[in-house]
């Protein structure tokens, strides 16, 4: 049981890790945002290909916008496996404990 208990804290840094290095690594200086929304949302949520330039921006901007966009998509993946990780390490350890509900929670968290 130690050993899930430690794999459960290391899946928790790996995903708080990545996270902060998304934050930290890419950077998206739009030239306008729709609705007040923040530059990833903004990208997820635009409605038209207009809206969409509007964010990125043309030029050496919008290509640097472009490339830090790319980049932060692809570790995404990266932070969507670890989260994923995290809960089916914690469903384990819940499922692993002497409890009457350890069990069903354990598999409602995985």
């Amino acid at each position: 049981m130690e050993s899930w208990v430690r794999w459960v804290g290391l899946f928790a840094f790996l995903v708080i890790g990545i996270a902060l290095w998304m934050g930290w690594r890419f950077r998206i200086d739009p030239e306008k945002l729709p609705k007040g929304l923040k530059p990833m949302l903004a990208l997820e949520l635009a409605e038209s290909a207009d809206e969409l330039a509007g964010v990125l921006g043309e030029g050496p901007r919008g290509e640097a916008n472009r490339q830090a966009a790319r980049g932060e998509l692809k570790v995404d993946f990266l932070f969507i496996a670890a989260y994923g990780l995290l809960f089916l390490a914690a469903g384990v350890l819940l499922s692993r404990r002497n409890l009457s509900w350890g069990i069903p929670l354990g598999v409602a968290a995985a």
